[in-house]
């Protein structure tokens, strides 16, 4: 839900433009099935077993578990086209602009951008 709120963020900064809502509602959309389709192959193919020593918790060890990195992966290129283009706009329209609720809109998609590199590239290792 989150990246279509991006996608309506987006929408809205490049002044309501058609064309735009379109390209990325489509390719959301597109990620989103994508996603959908990958997360339940996952699920359906993942085997567990017992942890060592009688621990309690599941143990993953087998199924197509690269299919959790795809959909993250897809996640966050869906977010890389929306930030480019959400930087372009700023530069060429907002770059004088001293509205408050554009700066806002630009902190907050920079932020969750940077958090969202930041747990791919650093994340959490599914071994």
């Amino acid at each position: 839900m989150s990246e279509a709120i991006f996608v309506l963020r987006t929408y809205a900064l490049s002044g309501r433009r058609r064309r735009i809502i379109c390209v990325f509602g489509a390719i959301y959309s597109i990620c989103v099935v994508a996603i959908v389709i990958m997360l339940s192959v996952l699920l359906r193919y993942q085997s567990y077993s017992v942890f060592p020593l009688g621990l309690g918790g599941c143990n993953l060890t087998g199924g197509p578990i690269i299919l959790a990195g795809l959909a993250f992966i897809l996640l966050l290129l869906n977010e890389i086209a929306l930030m480019s283009y959400t930087l372009w706009l700023g530069v060429k329209l907002y770059r004088h602009s001293a509205s408050p609720l554009v700066g806002t809109l630009y902190r907050d998609g920079i932020t969750y951008f940077i958090f969202l590199c930041h747990a791919l590239f650093t994340g959490v290792s599914i071994s």
